[in-house]
């Protein structure tokens, strides 16, 4: 057996067991595309019109089935939040939205992530807003939002979350 069959497999169980838990979800993963590629981690992108769920099968083979479970909860969320649509224009603090989505996401999971995500705790966000909401917030505190990060020194934004990739 390859290495990348043995991710393969253990990215399918990953998925299997977050259909079980949580059956729309499920649904959403399999109206998708999943694939091997080498993000470093996992990331949700759409690729001609059709959602791509990718995974770095070194990641997969080194990261624990419950993380990988919390991990694939948390690309399904970017889709379910709207978070692939969204219109970069609206949003020129780019620092900003990436932590926006990345908190607003990880805080409706409730299987393990990595303990170096980013929380929006960590940015002083109240529990339980929306996407668009904190990233207001966050690109109120950068008087130059074109230019420069509002987050850079707060938590560990340019991580990308801990360990789950950029959309693409």
């Amino acid at each position: 057996m390859s290495g990348a069959a043995t991710a393969a497999e253990l990215v399918a169980e990953a998925i299997a067991r977050l259909a079980r838990k949580y059956p729309f979800y499920g649904a959403v993963l399999a109206r998708g595309e999943v694939r091997p590629e080498p993000v470093g981690t996992l990331a949700v992108t759409i690729r001609g019109n059709r959602l791509a769920f990718l995974y770095d099968p070194e990641f997969v083979r080194t990261t624990p089935a419950d993380v990988l479970v919390g991990g694939l909860h948390h690309e399904v969320l970017h889709v379910v939040l709207g978070h692939l649509e969204a219109d970069p224009s609206k949003s020129p603090d780019r620092e900003a939205r990436v932590v926006a989505e990345e908190v607003t996401c990880n805080e409706h999971i409730q299987e393990p992530l990595p303990p170096d995500v980013l929380r929006h705790h960590q940015f002083g966000l109240p529990d339980g807003e929306g996407t668009e909401v904190r990233y207001a917030r966050l690109a109120a505190t950068n008087p130059d939002p074109p230019t420069g990060n509002s987050v850079q020194d707060q938590g560990n934004s340019g991580r990308w979350c801990g360990g789950f990739g950029p959309r693409t």
